[in-house]
């Protein structure tokens, strides 16, 4: 309450002023926007003249093994993926391994095995070692006898005898 020469206790009025009520801002019941006010020095989402607007927020798209995983792309697609990093050019900050959302022993093996994709996923899957399903894939590709398989065979079965420390 002021108390007539305008003085408050405790309210927001000015000097010389009479008031005999306190008024309280109100807010209509039907106001449903909850959204925050911004109290002065904070900035909102808008650039500042002369700045560029930039977005804290960073979202990497998904990569290819996260899309492998939950079956939206093939191995076949694989390549694609492979192409669509060498075209990024230096948009693209992360090594190809990175960027296909593979580790580095993933793409290794990859990269000599193609066809070991699904057993990538599989190792990962079932928290199993990658080297220990490798191992059952190269005798599978033994038994096949494919003569395709041949380079596979020596790159996978020279890769598997290294100690797993040295195989990378």
């Amino acid at each position: 309450m002021a108390n007539g020469d305008g003085a408050d206790q405790g309210g927001c009025f000015l000097p010389g002023m009479d008031f005999t009520v306190r008024s309280r801002p109100s807010i209509p019941e039907d106001v449903t926007d909850t959204s925050p006010i911004l109290s002065p020095g904070t900035r909102s989402d808008l650039p500042l003249k002369g700045e560029e607007f930039v977005s804290d927020v960073h979202i990497e798209p998904p990569t290819f093994m996260t899309l492998y995983d939950q079956g939206l792309v093939t191995t076949e697609q694989a390549d694609d993926a492979v192409e669509a990093w060498h075209e990024s050019g230096d948009d693209e900050e992360r090594s190809l391994p990175e960027y296909l959302g593979m580790s580095e022993t993933e793409y290794y093996v990859w990269c000599m095995a193609p066809g070991a994709l699904p057993i990538i996923l599989r190792a990962r899957r079932e928290g199993t070692p990658l080297r220990d399903l490798l191992a059952v894939y190269l005798a599978e590709l033994r038994l096949a006898a494919d003569p395709g398989d041949r380079p596979v065979l020596y790159a996978l079965g020279r890769w598997l005898e290294k100690p797993a420390a040295a195989s990378g």
